[in-house]
């Protein structure tokens, strides 16, 4: 660039102004943020790196396009996993760094989780050309939550935990990855998003927002898009047979009625979907293509209907199930349903990851003693039923005795099968002794008896003695009877319930290496926490199947009494008013409910070691062998009340 100052008679002077300059003053494009993304952004991770494509999830055009409207200022995903939701946000970001810059934040569940979305948008950045250029070459300008772009924009990312990091600046972009891993509370008067939404009050007429995650319950995402979104929209696609418009929804996938294997649905990909106009069955390829050709719905927006008509709405709630997802098989969500058909943990996966729908809690789904005992079947007590291949025991220790319920459990294709075969109190050890050394269950078919397998016991308790309380009479116990008790065949536990959540039921607690009163333990003694709510849910759940004759079933045998399904009703579930999660409340004698949970955690697939999935299933006996005479007769053990 020339400038010359006419006032002086020397040459003209000429300047050399710096890249940034030119590259900050330089005439702007004016594209949407869906249409940049297409044009500039780069994918750093997954089978797709590379140069960002907007047809390999043509859904995500909508949200974006909507963002670049300038009367819309927030945005609502409720969208299952491997939707690409976390890209929309990407492409939005990368968008308004290099078209329309103000300070934006980032924000995670957790600092770990802020950390590595840190470093995923660094290296998404470096590896997009056109923002690499804005990247600043000062080492103080890129930190891990704060990053600094050579016009001036900054970046913060920080965990929705931390109240001070969240009230630190004022914002005109914010984006809010996983909502519903966020903490209910982040402060003693505010809330998550009453404290994210307040950073951009002085941006009223530029702020945009981005809230997303896969729900949980109905106190996240799906209760934001109910009380802040002005519409809700879901996306149509278009039959590539008929050219039909239409909702994708769950009932319209179908797999053969006679395969109830997930295995076999999932490896084969039996699964296709039924378009509701012409009922033309749609494979996987299919399905991708009605996904893209869903945006050229004259009647919606790049796909996306509204559930009504509002003028200029400000924020919009878009929900998306897994199965409109290209990475995700119609198969995949075909067998998901399938294994939660017999397991609750699997079912909630099933309602929040695969339909993007809140879990809702059915509050004591078994809410009398005939709802229980209407689990019972012709099963005799003391029975080991035909399909059975191992039996568990959970004992549940008191100071004046010993609760015990023994079960027996079946490994079924879509989870486990269980029976009630006997129960009981037992006064002293060494009843617990001959119950586990002794008892042999005979079999519905006459043929050889059966042992207990493994046994639990709850180490929690009171004191007993005056040198010595429950937990620690437990804890010898169990060491002076663990090499016996392996001799003949069978496994024991200490246990506790965890005082919180654990991510996968169990989990192995560090080596006890000291009583209560300090007497040394074995270096290999440890205990094994249990979530004993979840366990809880999966024992309703399992009954409730029972009376329906579903899968995963939890049977009673034929006898079993009041006793029993007053100790199981004897606690019961609540909301916390204040926190609106869901505990359980002890309201009367609940042992053979503690001791049922014991049982049934031995046999889970997730048990240290495995569950009843590492045993070979029982040979039936040879044709015109006479089944084995039992060799020790029925247990002689009542129960009290």
């Amino acid at each position: 660039m020339v400038i010359i100052n006419e006032n002086l008679a020397a040459e003209p002077h000429i300047y050399h102004f710096p890249a940034i300059w030119k590259q900050v003053f330089k005439k702007r494009e004016r594209l949407t943020h869906s249409q940049w993304a297409d044009r500039y952004r780069y994918v750093v991770e997954g089978d797709r790196a590379g140069k960002w494509s907007n047809m390999t999830t043509p859904y995500v055009i909508g949200p974006l396009e909507f963002l670049s409207l300038p009367w819309v200022r927030a945005v609502y995903l409720c969208w299952a996993p491997q939707t690409a939701k976390t890209q929309v946000a990407m492409n939005f970001l990368e968008s308004v760094i290099d078209q329309d810059p103000g300070p934006a934040m980032y924000t995670m569940p957790t600092e770990s989780k802020t950390k590595d979305i840190s470093d995923r948008l660094l290296r998404t950045f470096r590896a997009t050309p056109r923002i690499a250029e804005l990247m600043s070459t000062r080492k103080d300008d890129t930190k891990q939550k704060r990053i600094t772009f050579k016009h001036g924009m900054k970046l913060f990312m920080v965990w929705a935990s931390s109240v001070s990091e969240l009230s630190s600046e004022s914002i005109r972009y914010l984006i809010g990855d996983e909502v519903d891993k966020n903490d209910e509370v982040v402060g003693k008067e505010v809330d998550y998003y009453t404290l994210t939404d307040v950073r951009t009050n002085t941006y009223p007429y530029t702020k945009k927002k981005i809230y997303f995650s896969t729900p949980n319950d109905e106190r996240g995402i799906v209760r934001l898009i109910e009380t802040e979104a002005d519409v809700k929209c879901h996306y149509e696609v278009c039959c590539p047979i008929c050219g039909e418009y239409q909702e994708m929804i769950f009932d319209r996938i179908k797999w053969p009625s006679d395969i109830r294997d997930p295995r076999k649905v999932q490896r084969r990909k039996l699964a296709n979907y039924e378009c509701r106009a012409c009922g033309m069955l749609w494979n996987d390829y299919m399905r991708n293509k009605a996904v893209q050709e869903g945006l050229k719905n004259p009647n919606a927006f790049h796909g996306w209907v509204m559930d009504q008509v509002v003028e200029r709405p400000a924020a919009i709630g878009f929900h998306l199930p897994s199965w409109y997802s290209t990475f995700v098989s119609l198969s995949d969500t075909a067998a998901a349903f399938l294994r939660g058909k017999s397991d609750l943990v699997k079912f909630k996966a099933f309602i929040t990851q695969h339909k993007a729908e809140a879990w809702k809690e059915d509050l004591n789904v078994n809410k009398d003693e005939d709802a229980i005992l209407r689990a019972r079947c012709d099963l005799p007590p003391q029975t080991v039923p035909d399909a059975a291949i191992a039996l568990t025991c959970g004992v549940d220790v008191q100071k004046d005795g010993f609760w015990f319920a023994t079960w027996a459990w079946a490994r079924d294709i879509l989870g486990l099968t269980g029976w009630l075969i006997h129960y009981g109190f037992l006064p002293m050890w060494s009843d617990v002794e001959s119950l586990l050394y002794e008892s042999a269950y005979p079999r519905q078919d006459g043929s050889a008896d059966e042992r207990i397998w493994r046994a639990a016991f709850d180490t929690g308790g009171g004191e007993k003695y005056d040198d010595m309380g429950m937990s620690e009479e437990t804890y010898w116990w169990i060491v002076e009877n663990v090499s016996r008790a392996r001799s003949q065949g069978i496994s024991i536990y200490g246990t506790k319930g965890a005082s919180r959540p654990l991510p996968s039921l169990f989990k192995r607690g560090e080596p006890l290496l000291k009583t209560p009163s300090g007497k040394r333990l074995p270096d290999w003694f440890h205990i094994v926490l249990i979530d004993t709510s979840a366990m809880k849910d999966a024992l309703h759940f399992g009954i409730s199947q029972a009376a329906t004759g579903g899968s995963g079933a939890l049977y009673l045998h034929k006898e079993t009494d009041s006793v029993f399904a007053r100790h199981i009703l004897a606690e019961k579930k609540k909301i916390d008013v204040k926190t609106k999660a869901t505990e359980w409340v002890q309201k009367g004698a609940n042992h053979l409910l503690d001791a049922t949970i014991l049982a049934m955690s031995l046999a889970k697939p997730q048990w240290i070691g495995g569950g009843v999935n590492i045993l070979v299933p029982r040979a039936k006996p040879a044709k015109g062998k006479p089944p084995a005479a039992p060799a020790v007769a029925k247990s002689k053990w009542m129960t009290r009340e």
